[in-house]
């Protein structure tokens, strides 16, 4: 709903996803010029209702219906796996077509995104693979995936820079929350690649509340709650 009305108030905007990766940007565009039909299109990207879900179905057919590009915004994951495994030195070694795919983090965050990210890592049920044995251990891993984390982020604010920079605007930017939440890396890597870019961030919220809440607080610019009402709120 909120990229349909963005679509009615410009004809220059345009759509950024995080859920479609560089390398996959010529079969996107061949699906929103017609030459491929959405059969052959999912077929050739590997789409599915889990990869490709309705609500994102819909903002690439309303681009395509309103001839606006929409941006491959992320970068492939065996780079990413390259960087969390071999670190940024591999990424400058590789050719000028793969280096074109992905932005090396001039700077990584530090403050509260680190440290979120540092929570969410340490908490057992969000490891992947056997748990690190040791706290070196421990440490090394975070740092490895925080690597890929900021190849991420700023990979997408390259993406967005280049969409602004090439007459796009507004450029809607569909993201996990983490990423831009509390002025998060994503957002971070964008004031760092264009300085001065206006960034306005809505960040929805799976819980019910008709206020609010306090660590909501500096989420976004808009919090929007979509959590199942109560039953005397529904009406």
């Amino acid at each position: 709903k909120l990229w349909s009305e963005v679509l009615g108030r410009s004809d220059k905007a345009a759509l950024s996803m995080e859920f479609w990766e560089r390398d996959e940007q010529s079969r996107l565009d061949e699906y929103l010029e017609g030459v491929t039909d959405e059969k052959q299109f999912r077929a050739r990207t590997q789409r599915n209702d889990g990869n490709f879900p309705p609500g994102h179905r819909e903002m690439v057919e309303a681009a395509k219906s309103a001839k606006r590009p929409v941006i491959a915004a992320n970068a492939p994951r065996p780079l990413v796996r390259a960087a969390s495994k071999d670190g940024y030195d591999k990424l400058k070694t590789l050719s000028p077509d793969l280096q074109r795919l992905y932005r090396i983090p001039e700077v990584v965050p530090t403050g509260r995104y680190r440290e979120d990210f540092e929570k969410i890592m340490s908490d057992p049920n969000a490891a992947h693979g056997p748990a690190p044995k040791t706290e070196e251990e421990k440490k090394a891993a975070i740092e490895k995936a925080f690597r890929s984390q900021s190849l991420w982020d700023w990979t997408m604010a390259d993406s967005i820079a280049k969409g602004l920079n090439s007459g796009s605007t507004p450029i809607c930017h569909v993201v996990g929350c983490f990423h831009c939440d509390f002025k998060g890396g994503l957002v971070q890597a964008l004031d760092h690649i264009r300085g001065g870019t206006k960034s306005i961030t809505v960040s929805f919220v799976s819980e019910w509340s008709d206020t609010l809440r306090d660590e909501d607080k500096g989420r976004g610019d808009f919090v929007v709650y979509v959590g199942p009402a109560p039953e005397d709120k529904k009406n």
